[in-house]
């Protein structure tokens, strides 16, 4: 994990300890949920790693995150917006098509910090104390993107490979 995801991870930490309805779950910037379970684990990272060459990736992303503001969906409570990025949006639009994705066209990147079912005025009283008193890094730097199993609950997911962007 990169230096700027591990203060990310802290952040995260110290909001699921105030708000004990969250499960734990590591940063990450979603780029294309969900993909077919039949498609077998090598031809995914092999399509990944098409992607990557369309998207024309020679290096990790460097990301600037927008401050912290309270999200609308039980996985987006309390999240950090990805400022827009070209490099982001053309790997993006190359896994869709890639993976013959039919789903919203509307690609909303961002990190999110807290997950859960709580009031919208909670989730500002978060997102302002993320911003006032906790230290969330202005820029996040992707150098894999993670294949994540996400059967269950966020508590259960896990990682079952990972593709290099660098």
């Amino acid at each position: 994990m990169s230096p700027t995801l591990e203060s990310a991870q802290g952040v995260i930490t110290e909001l699921i300890k105030t708000e004990n309805t969250s499960p734990a779950f590591s940063p990450h910037i979603t780029l294309l949920h969900p993909v077919s379970k039949s498609t077998p684990l090598d031809e995914i990272k092999s399509l990944l790693n098409d992607c990557i060459k369309q998207a024309d990736l020679k290096d990790k992303l460097s990301l600037s995150l927008k401050q912290a503001q309270g999200g609308s969906h039980y996985y987006q409570s309390v999240l950090a917006p990805v400022s827009p990025d070209e490099k982001l949006s053309k790997l993006r639009e190359a896994c869709e098509k890639t993976f013959g994705w039919q789903g919203d066209s509307v690609y909303f990147p961002h990190l999110s910090l807290l997950y859960g079912d709580i009031t919208t005025e909670r989730r500002d009283e978060l997102a302002k104390k993320v911003n006032e008193e906790m230290t969330l890094p202005k820029c996040v730097e992707i150098k894999e993107i993670a294949v994540v199993d996400c059967t269950g609950t966020a508590g259960q997911w896990r990682t079952v490979a990972t593709v290099s962007i660098a």
